[in-house]
């Protein structure tokens, strides 16, 4: 049976043709090592948005207990989710029944599930009476006697999306259970890799970090080059290294661009052609540029509500904007970078401005403001955080990154009224 292209790129999904180990990185077998280990410490595996992280652990730990951070708003969350994955009860009744009529008696009892019956003549005409009680138990208490006697793993994938006071909770829960032997994988970003030992001093020296290193272009090239020939067509290498440069690092990106290079390349009849032929990249990376950034830039562009009316920002390019649409031009025109430290972002508003440069404590508060847009205002992974601590601004998703450099200028107006 033939594959077709949806069959072999998937992205967001678990690839089978397309998937690359990265043997070089020793992923599979650090993390086969830690399976294998009768003391597991706790895991963090840490790695940029859509980068591999889930797919890695999908297919190596597929009977895991799974949770999403994205869907935990408390520790009480959190249990609850426990008792639904290990179909733990908490409520608990207890019921007993007697019956008795016309010379005969039936006495039966109700426990857990369990019925006895006693007696052994008709019961006609009989009467009954009984009592049930009822007790509901505490998800965390019950959530945590189930893992005592499970030996699956528990991975809460994206660990950094809970509150950290919610963190705590969960953590302080778990760290008996970990020093008893439970396995438990937290998945982050990695500059939220640290987050336990950052909520809870005393897990130092009991986290173990897996690192999934952003993608080099050898290891996306290789989603195209598996898939194209699972699909029997000739693509020439040009084509393919086009599309790792426009993958910002992300294997995600990469599916996505090679199965619309294959929707690119059907004839009249639906077929694959072969050679493949190069497309108007322009016009094929800007109709990737997903809707979904949109909501993120213009949120970002807008910035948060002010009583006062923001000071005009001239452009070279003869746009007026104010100093939110100038630090978004200023990290676009970086290409964008998806790591800038602060002097990045500044050099860069100094080659756009032609007005004067805003002080320090006006870029780092636009900065810091977005990172509060992006966190409560955009649904799913924030786009961009801002670390005031390192000056440094990270892209988190390179959906985003790949927004600021693609989408058409009508789709990134920053251009505000000069009245």
């Amino acid at each position: 049976m033939s594959l077709s292209p949806d069959d072999v790129f998937i992205p967001g999904g678990l690839p089978s043709e397309t998937y690359v180990s990265r043997a070089h990185l020793n992923l599979e077998e650090d993390l086969e090592h830690w399976l294998e280990r009768r003391q597991k410490p706790l895991l963090s595996v840490s790695g940029p948005t859509k980068s591999g992280k889930t797919v890695l652990l999908k297919r190596l730990v597929p009977s895991a207990v799974w949770l999403s951070g994205g869907a935990i708003d408390s520790a009480d969350d959190f249990w609850s989710a426990i008792c639904d994955e290990l179909e733990v009860f908490t409520d608990h009744s207890l019921s007993s029944e007697r019956t008795r009529g016309n010379g005969a008696h039936l006495e039966g009892e109700l426990n857990a599930g369990v019925v006895s019956v006693s007696g052994g003549a008709s019961a006609d005409d009989a009467l009954t009476s009984g009592i049930t009680r009822s007790r509901a138990a505490d998800p965390r208490s019950a959530a945590r006697r189930a893992l005592r006697d499970t030996d699956r793993i528990v991975i809460i994938d994206d660990f950094h999306y809970i509150d950290g006071d919610e963190q705590l909770q969960i953590v302080r829960g778990l760290k008996d259970l970990i020093f008893d032997g439970l396995g438990v994988i937290v998945a982050a970003v990695p500059h939220r890799a640290y987050d336990v030992v950052r909520v809870e001093k005393e897990m130092t020296g009991r986290v173990e970090p897996l690192t999934v290193a952003q993608w080099n272009d050898d290891d996306l090239s290789l989603i195209g080059n598996q898939g194209f020939n699972a699909l029997h067509v000739a693509v020439h290498k040009s084509l393919t290294r086009r599309m790792v440069k426009e993958s910002f690092g992300s294997p995600h990106l990469m599916q996505t661009h090679c199965l619309n290079l294959c929707l690119a390349n059907r004839d009249e009849e639906r077929k694959l052609k072969s050679p493949f032929t190069s497309p108007d990249w322009k016009q094929f990376f800007e109709k990737q540029a997903a809707a979904s950034s949109k909501s993120a830039f213009d949120l970002l562009k807008t910035g948060p509500r002010t009583r006062t009316d923001r000071m005009s920002r001239e452009l070279k390019s003869g746009i007026s904007t104010d100093i939110y649409g100038a630090v978004l031009a200023a990290i676009e025109n970086t290409g964008p970078r998806t790591t800038l430290v602060y002097e990045e972002i500044r050099a860069s508003m100094r080659e756009i401005l032609a007005s004067d440069l805003p002080q320090r404590h006006e870029i780092t508060n636009v900065l810091e403001q977005m990172t509060t847009i992006a966190k409560d205002k955009i649904e799913g992974e924030p786009v961009l955080e801002y670390d005031a601590e390192y000056s440094t601004l990270h892209l988190v998703d390179p959906f985003f990154a790949y927004y600021l450099r693609w989408a058409p200028d009508s789709l990134k107006d920053i251009a505000i009224s000069k009245s």
